[in-house]
């Protein structure tokens, strides 16, 4: 939903648009503690993974072999029925 995708997650951690984003990223800390992980830790997923999108066009979407539509699988905003983890 914020288009943090792997091939602008430093771009955006570096200067992120909104606190949610920076706290998302790692670069307010706080938000891995409560999970055990690493405050950074949705920012070296994107990062070395790929946002949803990325892992599901590349896995099983247009840019696999399967060619398969996300349709319901999509962002809430999309037409999907998936809504983002919210960051406070």
């Amino acid at each position: 939903q914020e288009g943090i995708t792997s091939k602008n997650v430093d771009e955006i951690k570096a200067k992120p648009t909104s606190p949610q984003v920076a706290k998302f990223l790692g670069v307010t800390p706080g938000m891995g503690k409560g999970l055990g992980l690493s405050d950074d830790w949705a920012y070296k997923v994107i990062k070395n993974v790929g946002n949803y999108g990325e892992i599901f066009d590349r896995d099983l979407g247009k840019d696999s072999p399967y060619k398969m539509d996300r349709e319901l699988t999509n962002l809430w905003n999309n037409g999907g029925v998936l809504f983002p983890l919210v960051v406070d």
